[in-house]
């Protein structure tokens, strides 16, 4: 058996022609754990946070960390707020979207949450050791600055 990443393939032929199909993605058994009312946000691994990319319609990813940072490296799709950023983008932030919060381990994303929830908003989750983590789960990466079309309100 060898663990590629995110992939677990079965090395030995009779355990694969046993097994349909021969690849199990983790990402597929990560489940999404229930917000927790009594936190201001609720934590999740690299698995988890893919997991709910990938279902969840409404989720709002946001990179905490600073644009150079981001533009070394992000998870596809996310946009950058930086805490010095916030006041000016808070308002294109709707309170009624869920969010996961990121930054390059733990500490910007934490502070980040804490500051959001006490914006009042309360549908937070926070990537356990950030794009760190993401990265050493093998999952896809963007570089490059944040796209203008991402950063536009909805009419």
């Amino acid at each position: 058996m060898t663990f590629n990443r995110r992939m677990l393939t079965f090395d030995d032929a009779k355990i694969q022609s046993e097994l349909t199909p021969q690849l199990i993605d983790l990402t597929s058994l990560a489940t999404v754990p229930p917000l927790n009312p009594e936190q201001p946000f609720t934590e999740v691994d690299a698995h988890q946070a893919s997991a709910m990319i990938n279902t969840m319609e409404d989720i709002i990813v946001i990179n905490v960390r600073a644009p150079a940072f981001y533009q070394a490296g992000h998870i596809p799709g996310a946009i950058n707020v930086p805490e010095r950023k916030l006041a000016k983008r808070i308002d294109g932030l709707p309170k009624d979207r869920t969010y996961l919060l990121y930054c390059g381990g733990n500490s910007q994303s934490i502070t980040m949450g804490h500051i959001l929830s006490a914006q009042g908003y309360e549908r937070m989750y926070r990537l356990v050791d950030g794009y760190v983590a993401w990265r050493r789960a093998g999952y896809p990466r963007e570089k490059g600055r944040e796209k203008e079309k991402k950063r536009k309100k909805k009419k």
